[in-house]
C-alpha cells in the first residue's frame, strides 16, 4: 500500500507558485503499527520539506500542519478488492473499497478563526472601505475622458458622494469653457480631505494615496516632434485643479522629463512630484489627489501615454491624447460604519464610479500584519490604522476615566457619612458613666435644695397670718 500526501506550501504561494509539497510512503501488508506509520510519515515529510507532523493520541493518528494548510491523502493498492480505512488515516474519512482502480482519496481542510472583541465594536467587514484607484486614456483632450472620471455640466455642480448621511465633494474643477461648461474630475484626495473635515465627529478617518508607476519609458511619442504636456492636479483645500504646461521634444530623456515636471509643478504650486525608478516615470501627489495629463503634438503619431501614466493606453494616429490617474481611497472607522455600510455612488456624473464600504465585496480589511510598511503607501495606511486604534483606545479610556471619577465621588461621599457615623458611635461608646453619674447626682442634690428653699420661703407668709389671727 502506498500513501501519497499532498500538503499546501506557503513558501511557494509567497513566491507566486501554487504547487503543493508531495511525498509518499509505502508499506507491505496490513500489519503496520501506528508508531511505524508515524515515523515513516514524519521522515518522509521532513525529507520533502512539508510542513506536516504526525503524532498519536489515544491510539489515534493525528496529522497537523504548521499553519493550518490543507492535507490530501491518496491511497493506492495493487489489489482492487482491498478496503481502505481512510477514517483511521484522516478525520472525516470513511471505509472505501478500491474497486477496479485500486485507489482512494481523502482531504482535510483546516479551520479559520477570526478573533473579534465581544463588544462587537470591531467588525471585519466594516472597519475599512477601500476604493482602488483607476486610470483611463482618451485620444482627445481631458474633457473627452470618460464620464466616470471627468464630467461637464453648465450648472457648475461638483461630483459628490454621500457618506455617513452627509453629501461631500469628491471632485476638483478642471476648467470652465467660454460657453459656460464646467468640467470636474473625480478626486479621491479631495474626498478623503472632506471626510476628515466633515465626518470627524462620527469618527470617520480617510486616507488617499495616488502613485502612478508607468511602463518603461522610451519616448513621449513614436516620432521626433515637439510635445506640449499639460498637467491638471487636484489640490486639497481649493476647488480648482492646479494647471501647468511645458513643451519638450518627444525624445526627451526620462531624467530631463522628471526635472521638467518637478520644476513646473513647484512653480505652479501643484502637489505633484516626479521621479525615475528603474527606467519608469513615477508620479505621486501629496494627499492622493488626481492627476490628469494632456499631450499635444503638431502632427498625428502614436502618443505613449502608457509610458507617462500608470495603466493608461497608448493612443495611435492622433495629435492629442489625455489620461487620468485617480488615487486609492481608504476609509476607516473604529466602530460599525453604520449608514455608510452601503454602496458609495459619485453623484452629478454619468456612469459614475461606485464602491462599497462595510461589505465583503469591494472593501479590504487592513491590519498591521497585512500591510507592507516598507512602502510609503503602506506606511501611511499603517499610520492611519494606528491612529484609529489610538482614537478608539482614547475613547475607551475617557469612558473608563469618567466612570472612575463618578465612582470616586460616590466613594468620597460615603466615606464622609461613614466617618460621621463612626464619630457619633465613638462619642456614645466612650462615655464616662462614673463621671456622668456623679454630675447627675450633684445636679439632682442642687435641684432638691433649691426646691426646699423655695418651700421654706413660701411658708413665711402663712406664719405672719397666723400671728395676726
Amino acid at each position: 500500500v502506498t500513501l501519497t500526501f499532498y500538503v499546501a506550501d506557503l513558501d511557494a504561494v509567497a513566491s507566486g507558485s501554487f504547487n503543493s509539497v508531495t511525498f509518499s510512503v509505502t508499506f507491505s501488508g496490513t500489519g503496520t503499527s501506528l508508531s511505524s506509520l508515524i515515523d515513516s510519515i514524519n521522515d518522509a515529510a521532513a525529507n520533502a520539506g512539508a510542513d506536516l507532523t504526525a503524532t498519536q493520541q489515544n491510539n489515534r493518528l493525528v496529522l497537523e500542519t504548521g499553519h493550518g494548510e490543507t492535507i490530501a491523502i491518496s491511497v493506492a493498492s495493487a489489489k482492487s478488492s482491498d478496503t481502505f480505512n481512510l477514517d483511521e488515516l484522516i478525520e472525516g474519512g470513511s471505509h472505501t473499497f478500491a474497486a477496479s482502480s485500486g485507489k482512494a482519496f481523502a482531504i482535510k481542510t483546516g479551520n479559520i478563526h477570526i478573533s473579534v472583541p465581544s463588544n462587537g465594536n470591531y467588525d471585519l467587514s466594516n472597519i475599512d472601505g477601500t476604493f482602488s484607484g483607476s486610470s483611463t486614456a482618451s485620444s482627445n483632450g481631458v474633457e473627452g475622458l470618460p464620464d466616470e472620471f471627468v464630467t461637464g455640466n453648465t450648472t457648475g455642480n461638483a461630483i459628490t458622494a454621500t457618506i455617513g448621511g452627509r453629501v461631500l465633494n469628491a471632485s476638483t474643477l478642471l476648467f470652465q469653457t467660454s460657453g459656460g461648461t464646467y468640467y470636474h474630475m473625480t478626486d479621491m484626495g479631495i474626498l478623503a480631505y472632506n471626510i476628515n473635515e466633515e465626518l470627524y465627529d462620527i469618527n470617520f478617518e480617510a486616507k488617499a494615496v495616488n502613485v502612478s508607476v508607468a511602463d518603461e519609458y522610451h519616448a513621449i511619442a513614436d516620432v521626433s516632434d515637439t510635445a506640449t504636456l499639460t498637467f491638471y492636479v487636484g489640490k486639497v483645500g481649493q476647488t480648482s485643479a492646479v494647471k501647468f504646461s511645458f513643451t519638450v521634444d518627444t525624445t526627451v530623456t526620462l531624467d530631463e522629463l522628471v526635472e521638467k515636471i518637478n520644476r513646473e509643478a513647484a512653480t505652479a504650486g501643484a502637489p505633484l512630484s516626479a521621479r525615475a525608478d528603474n527606467g519608469r516615470l513615477v508620479l505621486e501627489t501629496e494627499h492622493g489627489e488626481s492627476i490628469a495629463l494632456e499631450v499635444n503634438l503638431s502632427s498625428n503619431a502614436t502618443i505613449n501615454l502608457d509610458q507617462l501614466i500608470e495603466d493608461a493606453s497608448s493612443q495611435t494616429n492622433t495629435s492629442q491624447a489625455s489620461a487620468i490617474k485617480v488615487g486609492d481611497l481608504y476609509i476607516a472607522r473604529p466602530e460599525d460604519m453604520g449608514s455608510a455600510s452601503t454602496d458609495i455612488n459619485l453623484e452629478n456624473v454619468d456612469n459614475a464610479l461606485s464602491f462599497s464600504i462595510g461589505s465583503a465585496t469591494d472593501d479590504e480589511f487592513k491590519d498591521l500584519y497585512a500591510i507592507d510598511v516598507r512602502s510609503n503607501e503602506g506606511a501611511e495606511i499603517g499610520l492611519m490604522i494606528s491612529k484609529i486604534a489610538l482614537q478608539k483606545a482614547d475613547t475607551v479610556r475617557a469612558q473608563i476615566g469618567a466612570t472612575v471619577n463618578n465612582l470616586q465621588s460616590i466613594f468620597d461621599a460615603q466615606k464622609v457619612a461613614y466617618d460621621n457615623t463612626k464619630q457619633a458611635e465613638s462619642v456614645i461608646r466612650n462615655t464616662d458613666y462614673a463621671k456622668e453619674m456623679s454630675e447627675f447626682t450633684t445636679y439632682q442634690i442642687r435641684m432638691q435644695s433649691t426646691i426646699a428653699m423655695l418651700a421654706q420661703a413660701n411658708s413665711l407668709p402663712q406664719l405672719v397670718l397666723q400671728l395676726l389671727r
